[in-house]
């Protein structure tokens, strides 16, 4: 076996922007490790340096370790703990820095790594790096990103990572119960993280979790009123609309981001979704299904050949998902009650612009006669 194979099963190099999300997975990986080997040889190199001198401390400190056995005979476990100078930033660009990483480099491939289990965890990477290079050549490899709401499939993302967590967990959760855990979480890792564990915690010996559960535990972000309102308007529930409504309004008392146009452009992009759900349909170029996989799957497929790739004059939402949930939501609306809903909101928008109507009684009026026609 190379000095390679035998390493790789024992080398972690774990990264990403999502530095809690990075440190937790570390944890569990550092944590599993001292079990395994019963945690009586471990050293732990803090990474995270403040100039070039507290860099090249260790980096020396790591080759050290590396190259001294374990006192005991057993397998030995180090850990250069959130590194900050393998990123593209002055000490890290610092000459003596790169001459020292050069040198570990080095040092990783020609040293016969059998004996040490070493686990690597950074935030800013360049990998253009060499040091990066050479871990991704030797190491199991993990890249733990945040997401973005700029990322169309940030929702696909952070269920696959959620339902990979619950199962690790010894847990399952029904497809409705992850939808909404997500929605809630919202796009931070850190949060959905956090919210999974509460879930585990409420559960105790329960292995299935419901949808009740997450309504009961998990926090509900300034994200999930505005959800919430749009699968009202969605399932034509005037009620639930408007319920929604004042929570979406009573957050905007505390978030001066936002206001109620934006309100309104929500409401919009959730009649003008369910219009191009109708038409989709309509052509066949979309089926309805409650399977998201099976229905992302077959609408990227089709609508790349019917959509320009050129976003401003491409017709498509950013994600797929609102699109899903709208061709389940299609059959609520007649195509004229729809049009009719887009000329409605037009007229709010211009109201809201030009005259001192009250936002929240304009807003009202769209949907009860949008909901009610």
């Amino acid at each position: 076996m190379s000095h390679k194979e035998s390493a790789s099963k024992h080398v972690f190099f774990i990264y990403g922007s999502d530095e809690f999300v990075v440190k937790k997975r570390a944890r569990e990986v550092f944590d599993q490790w001292l079990n395994d080997v019963k945690g009586i040889d471990h050293e732990i190199i803090d990474g995270f340096c403040k100039d070039t001198s507290e860099a090249l401390l260790a980096i020396n400190k790591l080759k050290q370790a590396i190259l001294t056995p374990s006192l005991f005979g057993l397998e030995k476990i180090v850990w250069l703990k959130d590194c900050n100078f393998f990123g593209i930033d002055r000490t890290g660009e610092s000459k003596t820095v790169n001459e020292a990483l050069a040198e570990l480099s080095d040092l990783l491939v020609k040293t016969d790594l059998t004996g040490i289990r070493l686990l690597v965890t950074a935030s800013n990477v360049a990998k253009t790096r060499t040091i990066v290079k050479t871990l991704e050549r030797i190491a199991n490899v993990e890249v733990l990103d945040s997401w973005t709401s700029a990322d169309k499939d940030w929702k696909q993302k952070a269920s696959a990572w959620a339902y990979e967590q619950i199962r690790q967990a010894g847990k399952q959760i029904d497809d409705d119960a992850l939808e909404l855990l997500v929605e809630r979480a919202g796009v931070s890792m850190r949060t959905l993280s956090l919210e999974i564990e509460k879930l585990i915690l409420y559960l105790a010996d329960k292995n299935f979790i419901a949808i009740k559960d997450v309504e009961s535990v998990v926090s509900r972000t300034h994200n999930v009123e505005a959800f919430a309102l749009g699968e009202a308007l969605g399932e034509r529930d005037l009620s639930k609309a408007l319920n929604a409504l004042q929570d979406v309004l009573w957050g905007l008392k505390t978030d001066t981001q936002k206001s109620e146009i934006g309100v309104l452009f929500g409401l919009i992009s959730k009649i003008r979704c369910l219009l191009l759900a109708k038409a989709l349909i309509k052509s066949g170029q979309i089926s309805q299904t409650r399977n998201y996989k099976k229905f992302s799957e077959e609408a990227e497929s089709a609508l790349i050949k019917i959509f320009p790739p050129d976003t401003s004059i491409n017709l498509l939402p950013q994600s797929l998902y609102p699109l899903f949930k709208a061709t389940n939501q299609a059959d609520n609306y007649k195509l004229e009650e729809l049009i009719k809903a887009m000329e409605t909101l037009l007229d709010v928008n211009i109201a809201l612009v030009t005259s001192s109507a009250d936002p929240s009684f304009l807003l009202q009026k769209a949907l009860i006669s949008i909901i009610q026609d």
